[in-house]
Formats: C-alpha cells, sequence, structure tokens
C-alpha cells in the first residue's frame, strides 16, 4: 500500500507529515484490498475552520472519498479516519456478498 501525504498552500512540518501517515496508515485494517491512499492538507485562510483533510483512497475497482474541515488538522483527520473507516468495511461487505455463489447457480 502506498501513502502520499501532499501539503496544499502551505510548508507542512516533517513531524505533521509523518504523524498523518502513520494515522491514515491503520485503515488498512479495515479493508486488506487498498492499493493507494492520497491525503491532501489544505490551509484555507478566509474561513472560520480552516484546516481543510481530503482523502482518497484506490481499491479494486472503486475509488473511495472523504474530506473534511476544522480548525485543525488533528481532528479534521480524526473525523476523515472514522467517516472512512465505515466506508471501507462497507464497501467490503459489498464486495463480498457480491462474490458470493447464488444458490440457484451453484
Amino acid at each position: 500500500m502506498n501513502i502520499q501525504v501532499t501539503p496544499v498552500n502551505f510548508n507542512a512540518s516533517q513531524d505533521l507529515i509523518s504523524h498523518m501517515s502513520n494515522h491514515f496508515e491503520k485503515l488498512s485494517r479495515y479493508n486488506d484490498q487498498i492499493t493507494s491512499m492520497d491525503v491532501y492538507l489544505e490551509s484555507i485562510q478566509d474561513e472560520k475552520a480552516d484546516k481543510l483533510v481530503k482523502l482518497k483512497i484506490l481499491t479494486p475497482g472503486h475509488e473511495l472519498y472523504i474530506q473534511s474541515n476544522s480548525s485543525d488538522f488533528v481532528s479534521a483527520a480524526q473525523d476523515v479516519y472514522e467517516r472512512m473507516k465505515r466506508q471501507l468495511v462497507d464497501q467490503k461487505e459489498i464486495d463480498k456478498d457480491y462474490r458470493q455463489k447464488r444458490p440457484d447457480k451453484a
């Protein structure tokens, strides 16, 4: 699995980038078919909730996307993590149900 963390419109510290990478790496527990993850960190100057975290995950046949904004990157990342976790589990269940043989076709 390839994890790419990209800061947009600001210079991120190496600690922030490694924290985000380690944080989102844990999502592989919920779906072992993840091929790549792209995390985008944006700093928006004109809004009250000025930190935006976007996450795009690729699995075979699917592209999942979530974004969240907050006053800091850690809370926005936690929100993205929880929402993506639900989406990954749901997608894995759908794929599992789809692959099961139908009783009338056995």
